[in-house]
């Protein structure tokens, strides 16, 4: 009988499980960085023409996968690289004048040519990072550590700079 039971349970929670699994389709995207790129960090346009990258050399570079051209953008080590799904910005996490000192800085793009269409500029003038876009490219929320260093809050701010 309690093999009945333990049996049923776990018909129940199996069929509830597929029930509530969402459906997650994929698709395989090739040559996502170029061939020599020994890359730690990346991401990729929304409709995939673009990868942005971080090798293990440093900088954050572009690579345009329709033309295979690759354009380097800043020199800097970066990383927690994001990108507006609108394509006109790239924010990222940097040292800031110490090691242990990072913020999160926002690169301007054109949205048609996918390189700098600015100068980068600092989110903010206190310690950041993990940043993220928000979907209409406007806003821009990273995680700031709390003065015990125990705890961290979300920030946000306007992505073209303004008060948190």
């Amino acid at each position: 009988m309690k093999l009945l039971i333990v049996g049923a349970i776990a018909s129940l929670f199996a069929s509830n499980a597929d029930a509530q699994a969402p459906v997650v389709t994929g698709r395989e995207i090739k040559n996502v960085v170029p061939a020599a790129a020994a890359v730690e960090q990346f991401v990729l346009t929304p409709d995939s023409a673009r990868t942005y990258y971080r090798p293990a050399t440093g900088g954050l570079w572009m690579y345009d996968r329709t033309t295979n051209a690759t354009k380097r953008l800043l020199d800097a080590v970066v990383w927690d690289i994001t990108l507006a799904p609108t394509k006109n910005a790239l924010a990222y996490t940097k040292l800031g004048e110490n090691a242990r000192e990072q913020h999160v800085w926002v690169l301007p793009l054109s949205a048609t040519t996918g390189l700098a269409s600015g100068k980068e500029h600092q989110a903010s003038l206190r310690s950041g990072d993990v940043p993220s876009i928000s979907p209409d490219g406007k806003l821009l929320a990273f995680a700031r550590d709390d003065e015990t260093g125990v705890g961290q809050t979300v920030v946000v701010v306007p992505i073209a700079g303004g008060t948190e």
